[in-house]
């Protein structure tokens, strides 16, 4: 068995893949192997991504990239909140845009309380975008 470690921007993916999965790590590292490798995978595959940590900051990338939401769900795992999107590859005429703060992950009792669990962390943040996420919390409706 050989193994070479290299850092996740500098893989390459053979073009049989259909899904790839990207997770355990923060948003400014999935964003960075997103970008390096969209080139690379085709139309059909699908990305699966579930950031830790800078998820709006990842959301705004994936907003300006060719890629478009399958599906983006709110999983709660030991008292822990993930946010999994399924991307694909796509032409940027002809998609659903990644929505800089979400939409479907909103929906149902686990969307409020994941909602709520957010505001009391962002609130305190001061920079534009946390403000930004803030006022766009405090305007759903459930």
């Amino acid at each position: 068995l050989n193994i070479v470690r290299k850092k996740g921007q500098n893989i390459s993916i053979s073009s049989d893949k259909n899904i790839i999965f990207i997770a355990g790590m923060g948003g400014k590292e999935i964003g960075e192997i997103i970008s390096s490798l969209i080139s690379q995978i085709d139309h059909s595959s699908k990305i699966v991504i579930s950031p830790h940590k800078n998820i709006l900051e990842l959301r705004s990338l994936l907003y300006s990239k060719s890629v478009s939401l399958v599906e983006e769900i709110l999983v709660l795992e030991n008292h822990q909140f993930y946010q999994v999107l399924v991307l694909r590859p796509d032409h940027l005429d002809d998609r659903r845009r990644v929505s800089p703060f979400g939409e479907d992950i909103w929906r149902g009792s686990l969307g409020i309380s994941y909602r709520d669990h957010l505001l009391k962390h962002f609130s305190a943040h001061r920079g534009d975008l946390s403000q930004e996420f803030v006022k766009y919390l405090n305007s759903l409706v459930f």
